[in-house]
């Protein structure tokens, strides 16, 4: 009976080692794929050295707990990527040399005076 009980617990921390895995693939994946998007060559390589230094350092870690919260702190900064691009990519659309002359057009229509 120990015997087996054993080989369950085995068995479920082999499946859990494995998802741990897949999962921390997948995030890494997602953090490079993030930072390729990334406005500038400076904050690209940020990311970059930021992700390959955070992986690295708790490649070895074997406490399920820590695994975890570093899996779910890994996922936060992922989803605060996607936020840092969207606001990126909406600032320069609002700088952008066909968003300014927009601006100045409509305000030659609506303030012809002021132009004269």
């Amino acid at each position: 009976m120990a015997t087996a009980a054993a080989t369950v617990v085995e068995a479920t921390k082999t499946v859990l080692v494995e998802a741990t895995k897949t999962r921390a693939v997948h995030l890494y994946r997602g953090i490079m794929k993030a930072a390729k998007q990334m406005p500038t060559e400076q904050r690209r390589k940020w990311v970059e050295f930021k992700c390959r230094s955070e992986f690295r350092k708790f490649a070895l870690e074997k406490d399920p707990e820590t695994l975890q919260f570093q899996l779910l702190l890994g996922e936060t900064n992922l989803d605060s990527l996607h936020a840092q691009i969207k606001n990126f990519r909406e600032i320069q659309d609002l700088i952008s040399p066909a968003a300014i002359q927009k601006q100045r057009d409509a305000l030659q229509r609506d303030l012809p005076d002021l132009f004269a």
